[in-house]
């Protein structure tokens, strides 16, 4: 069921009007636009896979080190609540571990955002 709910949502089409005089640019000498349009795309793709990984890894590596549970919300669903179980002393301490690492996420986003150092430091104060 997964599988055809993926395959659905990567079988999107869209067809956009561009004047046909304008194709070639859009295409590029050689096909070079469209290749690097689809290089920046599997770039990206490559980037949120290899985030995806690190963040398990994480978890992964809280769960050992905290001897707790740590449930994500399914794929889908709207919530962004973590459910940590395990004694009291172990589920603060993982509580910590995964808002250090929120808190790293959004200081890295951030300074993607800015276009500055000054503007980088109006978000941090």
């Amino acid at each position: 069921m997964k599988l055809v709910k993926e395959l659905n949502e990567s079988n999107h089409v869209l067809e956009v009007p561009i004047f046909k005089q304008f194709h070639k640019f859009v295409i590029g000498k050689g096909g070079v636009n469209i290749r690097k349009v689809c290089m920046v795309f599997f770039l990206l793709i490559a980037f949120i896979m290899t985030l995806i990984l690190f963040i398990m890894n994480y978890v992964i590596q809280i769960r050992e080190e905290t001897q707790t549970k740590i449930d994500l919300p399914a794929e889908g669903e709207k919530s962004d609540v973590i459910t940590i179980t395990g004694k009291k002393e172990n589920v603060e301490k993982a509580k910590e571990m995964i808002q250090k690492i929120q808190n790293e996420l959004v200081i890295c986003s951030i300074y993607n955002k800015c276009k500055s150092l000054r503007e980088l430091m109006f978000y941090i104060q």
